[in-house]
């Protein structure tokens, strides 16, 4: 069974990068989430163009040693 896990950005600094809240926030939710995933099929992560999502996906993508898209 396909499943879609949308997750939000983490907090973010006034130029628009995580901030170190923001990057616990990323690894609670990694946490949270991974017993949802199984990593013996496709996993996707896409992000949106902004530093504080790209910066969220990369670290959900190398945490499943996967490539953020």
């Amino acid at each position: 069974m396909k499943k879609l896990i949308l997750v939000r950005h983490g907090k973010y600094d006034t130029y628009g990068h995580l901030n170190n809240n923001g990057r616990n926030q990323i690894i609670k939710i990694i946490e949270k989430i991974k017993e949802f995933v199984d990593t013996k099929t496709s996993i996707l992560v896409f992000s949106s163009p902004t530093d504080r999502t790209i910066e969220s996906g990369d670290i959900i993508s190398n945490f499943f040693g996967i490539k953020n898209e």
